[in-house]
């Protein structure tokens, strides 16, 4: 009998404790939530602004805007997506996925809502990010954009935005024709896409323009910035580099000084670098190095900086040096130096003015026209060098 009162209150001591720790559990989930402050404070507000920081390059910052979010409203679903997305940006797989899922599972789910739609996108967005990082094939990229794409058109017919994205994963995975139809579609249903995927159309013109043979060269075509290590690759998988350069001399160009801070001489060229060691493209960069190539040797420094974009003026000096060397004519090296400038950004007495005078005589690469700039310092994108490289084996006959 005792045993039993004793185990009794033991019984209702536990109970009792039990409810109060829910109690304080609920208490503290409560102070999670807070009020607004003003009319612009709503959990919408805060996840609109999250995905323009992400649309702007400033994945932190939207991190914060989707907590500020969720400080409103713990399961508003667009926000636990979008920070899903940022995770995803940031090579997080599974804690990603599960707060995209999760925000889909709470996106509003009634008529008229695009809750639901935005949740599915981040998705679509997650996926290509990890394919960006290389962490996820093409086939799986295609295979789980195109699921999240069909949910997404379910949950709303009119939007333009599933369509984008999907044009933007199979645009990744090299499907040049499909993406094309998706951002036509894209394009047609506007909502603010039109812009966005006409530019995307005007990329894939000019790829599909320039007839590339490899997947590495169609890769590079879709980089926004050229780097040092991309340019190695497009020379040596689709130009065939070699060919122009063996057995052939370093153009003479001593009567032109060479910028102190600028790339070695060939006495100084270093054929190998330390930075170049693991590099995913160090076969390229290794193959183009006993070239000697101007605009893409190594550094005073002795090293290569592969990651480093290429500009217009190094692009210059690249396209200059090949045309020398595949026509053994060392005087274009020199023919236009003495001359005056016609560009007010590219003076007669830089190192590249006689290579920015060769290439824009020629046509392979051009000014702004509306302003007579050169512009030599800008960086080159990956569809432009493919253009240029292309323009290069129209002048010299190697089709």
């Amino acid at each position: 009998m005792l045993r039993a009162i004793l185990f009794r209150d033991s019984f209702r001591r536990l109970v009792c404790l039990g409810m109060v720790v829910v109690a304080a559990g609920l208490l503290g989930c409560a102070k999670t939530q807070r009020g607004a402050k003003g009319m612009l404070d709503t959990p919408l507000h805060h996840y609109e602004t999250g995905m323009r920081q992400i649309d702007g390059g400033k994945p932190d910052a939207a991190l914060q805007s989707f907590n500020t979010a969720l400080q409103l409203n713990a399961e508003y679903g667009p926000a636990l997506a979008g920070k899903g997305l940022v995770l995803a940006m940031n090579g997080t797989v599974g804690e990603a996925l599960e707060l995209i899922r999760s925000g889909q599972q709470n996106a509003d789910r009634n008529s008229g809502s695009p809750e639901r739609m935005w949740a599915l996108v981040a998705e679509q967005r997650a996926f290509i990010a990890l394919h960006e990082k290389g962490m996820t094939s093409d086939s799986v990229l295609l295979r789980e954009t195109r699921r999240a794409f069909n949910d997404a058109r379910i949950a709303d017919e009119q939007a333009a935005m599933p369509w984008y994205w999907e044009g933007v994963a199979y645009l990744r995975a090299l499907e040049f024709d499909d993406a094309r139809s998706f951002f036509r579609e894209a394009q047609a249903r506007d909502q603010g896409y039109a812009e966005l995927a006409g530019k995307k159309l005007e990329l894939l013109e000019k790829i599909i323009k320039a007839s590339l043979q490899t997947s590495v060269g169609k890769r590079i075509a879709l980089v926004d910035q050229l780097s040092r290590a991309d340019m190695a690759a497009l020379l040596v998988e689709e130009l065939g580099v070699e060919k122009f350069f063996e057995g052939t001399e370093v153009p003479d160009t001593s009567t032109f000084a060479a910028p102190r801070s600028g790339t070695a001489d060939a006495a100084g060229q270093v054929l190998d670098t330390a930075d170049i060691q693991g590099h995913p493209l160090a076969a390229d960069i290794r193959a183009v190095l006993p070239y000697r190539m101007r605009g893409l040797q190594p550094y005073a420094d002795g090293s290569f900086q592969p990651d480093k974009p290429v500009t217009r003026a190094e692009m210059a000096l690249i396209l200059e040096d090949i045309y020398i060397r595949a026509r053994n004519d060392s005087a274009l090296a020199t023919r236009f130096m003495g001359q005056d400038s016609p560009f007010p950004d590219v003076r007669s007495d830089h190192p590249y003015f006689n290579s920015v005078m060769f290439v824009t005589s020629r046509g392979l690469m051009h000014a702004d026209l509306a302003k007579g700039l050169f512009r030599p310092l800008d960086p080159v994108s990956g569809v432009d060098a493919v253009l240029f490289i292309n323009a290069m084996k129209t002048e010299l006959d190697v089709f």
